[in-house]
């Protein structure tokens, strides 16, 4: 008795290909403008009770017809990399309280001017880190 030869024909098992480590998404990017001005004359004071006022020089009219508002940054990290709360403001305001602080801890700050170009937003260089106890 012979075998018949069937049409299908037998598959021998094959290697699993092994899978590519997924590459995970580089962090957003953010566009930095040298020419934008930069916020000036940042000051930072703990005025009442877990309360901390920052206030910076007005720009002059040309220069506030370039921008859209100002970005502040406050952290208790001087190198900004930890627990890093961002805030935007208006381009006609010289002022910002930032409310609900922890006492007996030292905050940093730094401000920078942004304009919004083609839906996305472009960015100045930060200003220079003001760092504040907050004793009431």
């Amino acid at each position: 008795p012979s075998a018949k030869p069937t049409s299908e024909p037998t598959l021998a098992p094959t290697a699993v290909p092994a899978k590519t480590p997924t590459v995970a998404p580089s962090p957003k990017t953010t566009k930095i403008d040298p020419t934008l001005p930069k916020a000036k004359g940042l000051k930072a004071k703990n005025t009442k009770s877990r309360k901390m006022v920052v206030s910076w020089k007005k720009l002059k009219s040309k220069q506030l017809k370039k921008i859209k508002g100002f970005e502040i940054q406050y952290s208790t990290d001087k190198l900004f990399n930890n627990s890093v709360v961002t805030k935007s403001v208006n381009k006609k305001k010289k002022s910002y309280t930032i409310k609900k602080l922890k006492k007996k801890t030292t905050y940093y700050v730094r401000i920078r001017t942004y304009k919004t170009s083609s839906g996305e937003k472009v960015y100045s260089n930060w200003s220079s880190v003001k760092k504040v106890k907050i004793k009431k």
